[in-house]
């Protein structure tokens, strides 16, 4: 009884075949499970945009038992994963069984909050609202916004750039007079702080 196990990797892409042959009576071949897949890393720790895809699953006998971190799935992509290790395994019924474990590294680009000092939510569709720059990742978080006199004007809980986003309004969805504005963002028990312009 014998196996053989060949990896070859360029790049993110990643390829693995697998075959083996049993002896009993007589020789029984096979066809290698072959199986190649894309990954991308994460961003930053706390944001979940890492990916795994599955490009070609070939060989051995379909149906095919896919498990991620041991839960079995019918997927052969898989989104929004943060950086870490993941079990990714591939069986089928007539014995064939590829099991390894892919790692998606924290690529730490950008992973600091950005906070743009100006809106001009005049309906063109540029710069209508206030983007904060990775806000997603820290879904904790209550954004308040004051006017010059330290008046509370708006607030909101949960921003995210998108749903939830400030557009030079009151809480009450009047819109605000030009000027500047002062912003004060909890987000990962950190408190930042700051001033945005208004200019329609």
């Amino acid at each position: 009884m014998g196996e053989t196990f060949v990896t070859t990797q360029t790049g993110s892409t990643n390829s693995f075949t697998q075959g083996f042959h049993q002896s009993f009576t007589s020789v029984v071949q096979i066809t290698p499970l072959k199986i190649v897949f894309s990954t991308q890393d994460a961003s930053c720790t706390s944001l979940s945009d890492g990916f795994i895809g599955v490009d070609t699953l070939t060989g051995c006998t379909p149906s095919y038992i896919i498990t991620l971190n041991g839960e079995e799935t019918d997927s052969l992509h898989f989104a929004n994963l943060e950086a870490g290790s993941y079990d990714f395994s591939v069986s089928t019924d007539d014995g064939c069984l590829f099991d390894t474990t892919i790692t998606l590294i924290n690529l730490g680009e950008n992973c600091g909050l950005t906070f743009y000092n100006a809106i001009s939510p005049n309906g063109n569709g540029q710069n209508d609202t206030w983007v904060i720059n990775l806000i997603e990742a820290n879904p904790d978080n209550s954004v308040q916004i004051f006017n010059r006199w330290g008046s509370l004007v708006w607030e909101a809980n949960g921003y995210d750039n998108t749903n939830i986003v400030w557009a030079g309004n009151s809480n009450a969805g009047n819109p605000l007079p030009d000027g500047t504005y002062y912003y004060v963002v909890t987000a990962s028990e950190e408190n930042h702080t700051g001033f945005v312009e208004i200019t329609r």
